[in-house]
């Protein structure tokens, strides 16, 4: 069949079932619980509502072979990644799956939906989660997770564990003392992501090296103010160094597991889940890109094996069945900061590294969506206590 032939196919099977602009057509999947098909339900309605509702009809109409479309290329990428697929499932059953049950060709493969017993409203769909997260979360909570430097105060206020800031340049001008750098490095953007702009320097002796890079305390802090020319702003924290427990794992950079806590309308916090994130090979960030993750048991902080059928676990570093160091601080930590947390958000994923001399927050995120928990545990969310979080926050829709 030719290309333009299979793109018709599934234009017209989008026709037929439903697309990632929130409007379901079809009988619910068996195997799943009313819950289940209303916390889907919701997830389409918050999708839906991007858009006027005089326009939705026509989001609908373009959807339909939009979302065809963005399957079938979805489907063609996946499979060049991961050829065996291609032999275990089909590209054609992966592709009529994502159409008909609404999840991305990766959640379809991962999840196993494939099977006929497979019970898809169970587990969480990222794109609806995603809409659900955003209509909950303020506008004032997303800028203050985006802003590195509020983050920094807030643990400070806190008493939480962070990495202190060296230094701030503004627009090419800062008060920078270098004579007090004593340690490696980190400069990084007030409001970034997937580590861009992040730069690491190590300390040796009295100068900084980045690749084949040498600069001085001065010429680095120079380099700080030139950056934020471009960034707008641009700070200075030490350069954390992996704690050996980890480090004699095989593991390099700074791999760091994410908290995820959630808070209930009444205000209690809990912890949800947690995975271990490590680099790409020849990065230091763990974000900065897509590397191999772990789940986390987030009673003793033990990492465990991932169960997902899409990583290379043969090439993986020999992570499972460490135990995160100082794991106790790093979780009360997550969930006193959410319980502190200065706007009302039901979901933050937590950043932490655990460097040489204890956990640190680095960051935290909204928008949490469930997807490597449940790709690397192979069990649904539906299933867990974050479905009751989702349930509780759904009522107030």
């Amino acid at each position: 069949m030719a290309d333009w032939q299979r793109l018709g196919y599934l234009a017209g099977r989008g026709w037929l079932w439903m697309t990632r602009a929130g409007f379901p057509i079809g009988l619910p999947a068996r195997g799943t619980t009313a819950a289940d098909r209303r916390r889907r339900a919701g997830g389409r309605r918050e999708v839906r509502r991007r858009w006027p509702w005089l326009l939705r009809p026509l989001v609908w109409l373009l959807m339909f072979p939009g979302w065809a479309w963005g399957s079938w290329r979805a489907t063609r990428e996946l499979l060049e990644g991961n050829p065996d697929l291609a032999r275990t499932h089909g590209a054609g059953v992966i592709r009529a799956t994502a159409l008909r049950t609404g999840f991305a060709p990766r959640e379809v493969v991962e999840y196993g939906l494939m099977t006929s017993k497979a019970p898809p409203n169970a587990w969480f769909c990222e794109h609806e989660m995603f809409g659900i997260w955003e209509r909950l979360t303020p506008p004032k909570a997303r800028w203050f997770v985006a802003n590195k430097l509020a983050f920094a105060q807030f643990c400070a206020d806190n008493n939480l564990p962070h990495a202190r800031t060296l230094a701030i340049w503004n627009k090419g001008t800062g008060d920078v003392n270098p004579a007090v750098w004593h340690e490696g490095i980190a400069l990084k953007p007030m409001e970034a992501n997937n580590a861009r702009g992040f730069e690491a320097w190590t300390r040796e002796g009295d100068t900084y090296l980045r690749g084949d890079d040498r600069l001085s305390p001065d010429a680095l802090a120079a380099r700080g103010a030139m950056l934020s020319r471009d960034w707008g702003v641009m700070f200075a924290q030490p350069l954390l160094e992996l704690h050996p427990i980890l480090a004699a794992r095989g593991l390099d950079g700074m791999p760091v597991a994410r908290l995820i806590t959630g808070q209930w309308p009444n205000g209690r916090v809990q912890l949800l889940d947690a995975y271990y994130s490590a680099p790409l090979p020849g990065k230091v960030a763990s974000n900065a890109g897509y590397g191999p993750k772990w789940p986390v048991d987030i009673m003793e902080g033990r990492i465990e094996q991932s169960q997902s059928p899409l990583l290379p676990h043969d090439l993986l570093p020999d992570v499972p069945g460490a135990a995160l160091p100082g794991w106790g601080v790093a979780a009360e930590a997550a969930s006193f900061g959410h319980a502190m947390f200065p706007h009302a958000v039901p979901v933050l994923g937590w950043d932490v590294a655990f460097a040489t001399n204890g956990p640190v927050l680095l960051e935290t995120n909204t928008g949490i969506s469930f997807a490597v928990p449940q790709g690397t545990r192979q069990q649904p969310a539906g299933r867990q206590a974050a479905a009751e979080l989702v349930d509780a926050w759904l009522q107030r829709l």
